[in-house]
């Protein structure tokens, strides 16, 4: 009887410190998957973002040039990400950001052949920054970098978007596209080849139907490309 019991002692204890270690682990598995992987001994993240839908959903230089001259941008903007420029080690890398509202830049700066002072309150994960326009890339997001991105999204204990939302992000810029591709049909076609416009004419249209880098050193020692 007493073998009986210590072999039920030691057979126990290390199964419960298993299941302590099991429960801390978070999952972050796709949508179609969940059955396959949810169980009580993890925490199950629904991954529902694909790279065709966030970079859908991205802004390049050329869309933030529409709101520029917005001051009423926030709601619009809002939601959508960017791809960063930030160097680390010597070498520069991207990161996925989120944008959180428009702000005015401290200093003048050039984008895009303008001296603006509008910037963008951004966030990765939980960690905000101010960013420079001119700090955003034009090229796609990278597998690599949308892994990141959710990694310190779950880390952070954050919530990745939903297939919906990010939908309805897809169609909100695609509208906001095609207002910027009218704008600058009109303009071509009302200014005459031997005027010169002003510098923000062809971005003033689009900006009144929609919504647009602060360069301090990273926590982890990563500063921004372009800082001054």
């Amino acid at each position: 009887m007493i073998c009986c019991l210590n072999w039920t002692r030691h057979w126990r204890l290390p199964n419960r410190r298993r299941q302590r270690r099991t429960a801390q682990k978070t999952v972050l598995v796709p949508a179609a998957r969940v059955r396959i992987n949810k169980t009580a001994a993890a925490v199950v993240v629904v991954d529902e973002v694909t790279l065709e839908m966030l970079n859908a959903c991205t802004f390049n230089t050329h869309d933030l040039l529409g709101f520029v001259d917005d001051d009423d941008s926030d709601d619009t903007m809002q939601g959508f990400y960017v791809r960063i420029a930030y160097a680390w080690q010597g070498t520069q890398q991207y990161r996925v950001y989120a944008i959180e509202k428009c702000m005015h830049y401290p200093q003048s700066y050039l984008f895009r052949e303008r001296m603006i002072t509008k910037g963008l309150t951004v966030s990765h994960g939980k960690k905000i920054t101010p960013q420079r326009l001119s700090n955003v890339s034009d090229e796609p997001i990278t597998e690599d970098e949308m892994r990141a991105w959710k990694e310190r999204m779950v880390s952070s204990k954050l919530v990745l978007p939903t297939k919906e939302a990010l939908s309805a992000k897809m169609e909100t810029r695609a509208m906001l596209r095609e207002l910027m591709q009218m704008a600058s049909t009109v303009t071509d076609e009302v200014v005459s080849p031997g005027s010169i416009a002003s510098p923000g004419a062809p971005g003033r249209p689009v900006a009144a139907a929609a919504g647009g880098g602060g360069n301090d050193a990273d926590d982890d020692g990563e500063i921004c490309v372009g800082e001054s």
